[in-house]
């Protein structure tokens, strides 16, 4: 159920699309995935691409609110009335004027519904001594931008990890979470120019721990930056980033984490390669070192240019 202007529209989408596929024509992929149908977008290639790439998202508790639509090829993203215009090649009115005609007939019987107000900050600290913020923040962004597939970042990445866009900022942002799963700062990076925002934290975290302890990964891919982490698990490798080459706090967190097998993938600079020595020193485990091409890191890569790199480091066992 979702409402659009002051009508319930309490079909389900899949339901929905199935009509628009019937007067359309369109529409002849639509596969459940979860909180999300994988369908064929409607904004490019006449709405027949051969390997559907739009994600229109239908759970009512899920992340995205109900309708949201992104494709990941052309990068058109909206709400739902959009999406259905897009079907029936019109605007983002039609569709909405079409919804309503089809499916608006219950009218909402309050009209005391309101959003609360979005508290940025709580009064509590996690265990290293960080704000918590409050996750309602999360709500006040936008779910995609198309920098979002500049980076070759996977839909499942971006969901998974809570991957934003703030059109104040011009920027992505990157929720960042404790060890214990506690919102505890949120990082900016600029689409429009080189230029990454990182909070002052008082113990510099480790980005995606929190995940890997979830799920007891005993493996892992060491990295400096979060985007360099979002790209090897948006290639399908367990990765966290340690905004920068290591700490003495972030070595006693991994020391605790459960992990075992750690692979260096600094950057191939000589702050990457004191790192790495420094890494090696501090934290147990065994570790193995990914040797990257000088000047170079991860997202300079191809994702057969850092497999061929690490194929030849016949030392290294990520299978």
């Amino acid at each position: 159920m979702f409402i659009i202007k002051d009508r319930i529209i309490d079909k389900p989408i899949f339901d929905i699309l199935q009509n628009v596929k019937a007067e359309t024509g369109k529409l002849n992929f639509i596969e459940s995935k979860g909180d999300y149908l994988r369908v064929q977008c409607p904004f490019h290639k006449g709405g027949n691409e051969s390997h559907p790439s739009c994600s229109v998202y239908i759970k009512e508790d899920g992340e995205f609110p109900i309708g949201t639509f992104h494709c990941f090829t052309c990068g058109s993203s909206g709400n739902f009335s959009k999406f259905i215009g897009g079907c029936f090649d019109k605007d983002e009115d039609f569709g909405e004027a079409w919804l309503l005609d089809n499916y608006g007939e219950t009218f909402i019987k309050s009209t005391n519904l309101y959003l609360k107000p979005i508290e940025l900050t709580r009064r509590l600290e996690s265990d290293s001594g960080e704000t918590i913020l409050d996750e309602d923040i999360l709500l006040s962004f936008e779910n995609f931008h198309p920098y979002m597939k500049t980076r070759k970042l996977s839909d499942e990445v971006i969901k998974k990890y809570e991957i934003k866009y703030d059109p104040k900022t011009k920027s992505l942002v990157f929720p960042v979470r404790d060890i214990n799963n506690n919102l505890i700062g949120l990082t900016r990076r600029n689409v429009e120019y080189k230029r990454f925002d990182l909070p002052r934290f008082k113990n510099k975290p480790i980005y995606l721990l929190n995940d890997k302890i979830r799920r007891k990964v005993k493996k892992v891919f060491i990295v400096e930056s979060q985007l360099n982490a979002l790209t090897l698990e948006s290639w399908g490798y367990d990765a966290v980033a340690l905004f920068g080459t290591g700490s003495k706090y972030q070595y006693e967190q991994l020391n605790n984490s459960g992990i075992l097998y750690y692979i260096l993938a600094f950057d191939g600079d000589q702050a990457g390669r004191k790192g790495a020595s420094r890494f090696k020193h501090n934290v147990k485990g065994i570790i193995d070192e990914l040797k990257m091409p000088e000047g170079k890191d991860i997202n300079d890569l191809t994702k057969e240019e850092f497999e061929k790199i690490l194929n030849e480091n016949s030392q290294i066992k990520w299978d």
